[in-house]
């Protein structure tokens, strides 16, 4: 770069979000920890409808998982730990934790509401940024005409990470996020049978789906355990200098 040549400046970080009411988006920034030890970071929402950190909106601390290549991701979503009225987020030495900031207004009037988000360190202060939430002035629908279905797998005891000891909390997780057309495995619907030219010649049966759902009811009451949440972000290493929070653009989660 020649001495003529001006430096790009760097956008001041901001979270916004533009959603129906009863609609879920998700917006996120990221912490970066260039030091050699690692650093507990307080975040706190404040200017938002509802008060300080409102109910209708979750945060989660974005944790690294491993893949079947062997290659790991940051993936996992669970909520944050909730301490003193603020959200703990831990971050590791030398790394970048993302912040994922789920958002799921109810009963917030229509409109443009601005607030701030704090992410304070007792090793290196506090930043402060903004966050913007614009509310449309008509609901989400309760059902969407859209069916919306995924690698679901819950029938019997579950498969890909869902287990008898998780399976209620991701049924219902799934339903508040309007999964209507669960896969499933053959024991659910059979494939049926055909003849050479394609022609059903034997009805699929759907007498497992009604055995899955029996057996699937009886089993809720053994579980327990705290819901996690899924997502498919990834975090990124740090530049150097000190533990400071990063602009992540926009992000939208269903």
């Amino acid at each position: 770069m020649n001495g003529s040549a001006k430096r790009r400046k760097i956008p001041s970080p901001k979270v916004a979000v533009h959603l129906m009411r009863n609609e879920y988006r998700a917006g996120c920034f990221s912490i970066s920890n260039a030091t050699r030890e690692p650093d507990t970071v307080r975040v706190n929402i404040a200017g938002l409808p509802g008060g300080a950190n409102p109910a209708y909106l979750t945060v989660h601390e974005v944790q690294w998982t491993g893949t079947k290549t062997g290659i790991p991701v940051a993936a996992a979503l669970p909520e944050a730990p909730k301490q003193d009225g603020g959200y703990v987020i831990e971050v590791p030495a030398g790394m970048t934790r993302q912040v994922w900031l789920t958002f799921h207004p109810q009963a917030v009037d229509a409109g443009t509401h601005t607030g701030e988000i704090v992410v304070a360190s007792a090793q290196h202060g506090e930043q402060r940024f903004p966050v913007e939430m614009r509310v449309y002035p008509f609901e989400f629908p309760a059902r969407p005409t859209l069916h919306f279905g995924g690698w679901d797998y819950s029938n019997g005891s579950g498969s890909r990470g869902v287990t008898l000891d998780n399976m209620a909390q991701f049924i219902a997780h799934c339903r508040e996020h309007y999964v209507d057309s669960p896969w499933a495995t053959s024991a659910v619907m059979p494939y049926g049978e055909y003849d050479a030219t394609g022609a059903m010649t034997a009805a699929r049966s759907t007498e497992g789906a009604a055995r899955v759902t029996s057996t699937k009811r009886t089993s809720t009451n053994r579980v327990t355990g705290q819901r996690a949440r899924w997502g498919t972000r990834r975090s990124s290493g740090p530049a150097a200098g000190s533990t400071k929070a990063t602009f992540c653009p926009l992000t939208a989660s269903k």
